[in-house]
């Protein structure tokens, strides 16, 4: 029940082997696979002898958003050498607390109009080689002081503040075309009821917010559900149900592949998940194929 796989070389990798590997399994599938990585800074942060780029602040702070759409143009070209379809990039969370841990320099600055607009840069340049980008983390993880690797950050805003800092990216992001959108473990009070409940596991904020009133149409990707925000609250088993549940359309690295199988089953035969709602992320997710 193969749909795709995560590529990783942190350690070097040789982009020549990852490429024979990424062929080989896409010999083997009956429908193509959906290769994803994590090129944020360039293919060659993980692939030795691939291309460097300098992470989103540097790009954000010359001016100039034909950097960010060259880099993305270059980073796609790179990654269909090695069989990658999907980049998860760019950040396109605004960097307006300076304690933030996790997104700083990933991001292209602090001020929500410029980083819609290199964040829009980098997709089409991305998108024009034929490469899905993903623009993370939604609904924003830039005003925050916790790295929700570690723990569950939370975002006390309403909406009318949303809209002012954390959404135009994103907005802007959609309106460029993008592929997907990764959706982030943190949690907003004034957005979702159940008191810790994630973004990414919020029908509010993954249905509500990005499919229906942001009109989102492609893949929506959560961030990787081994993170402790998720890890620390949530089973194993249960956080991908509420995900699909929620309306993502590929709940990430589940910690066990078998028993989230299993555990989708059960949700669709007891009736948790209908069909329909399947069927509406089979169909996304084989148009992007």
């Amino acid at each position: 029940h193969v749909g795709g796989y995560h590529v990783e070389g942190f350690s070097g990798g040789d982009p020549a082997s990852g490429a024979l590997l990424i062929s080989r399994m896409q010999a083997l599938a009956k429908i193509p696979l959906l290769i994803t990585a994590d090129f944020e800074g360039g293919v060659g942060v993980q692939f030795d002898g691939a291309t460097r780029f300098p992470r989103g602040m540097a790009i954000g702070a010359t001016g100039d958003p034909q950097y960010a759409y060259q880099a993305g143009k270059f980073t796609a070209e790179e990654a269909k050498d090695i069989g990658v379809s999907v980049n998860f990039y760019p950040v396109v969370d605004v960097n307006d607390n300076p304690a933030n841990p996790i997104i700083n320099v990933r991001s292209f600055g602090e001020n929500p109009q410029r980083v819609g607009e290199f964040g829009a840069a980098f997709i089409r340049g991305t998108q024009d080689e034929h490469v899905i980008a993903t623009a993370k983390h939604f609904p924003g993880h830039g005003d925050t002081s916790v790295d929700s690797h570690l723990e569950l950050p939370v975002l006390n805003f309403d909406r009318v503040r949303l809209n002012q800092v954390e959404l135009p990216p994103f907005e802007a992001a959609i309106q460029a075309g993008v592929g997907a959108v990764m959706t982030a473990h943190i949690y907003l009070p004034q957005l979702e009821s159940t008191p810790g409940l994630p973004a990414s596991l919020s029908h509010a904020i993954t249905t509500g917010l990005l499919r229906n009133d942001l009109g989102f149409l492609g893949l929506i990707f959560t961030d990787g559900l081994p993170m402790h925000a998720i890890s620390s609250n949530f089973g194993a088993e249960q956080a991908p149900v509420m995900a699909i549940e929620a309306g993502a359309d590929v709940a990430l690295e589940p910690e066990d592949v078998a028993k989230t199988f299993a555990a989708l089953k059960e949700a669709v035969n007891k009736g948790d998940i209908t069909v329909a709602r399947l069927d509406q992320s089979v169909r996304r997710l084989l148009e992007a194929k």
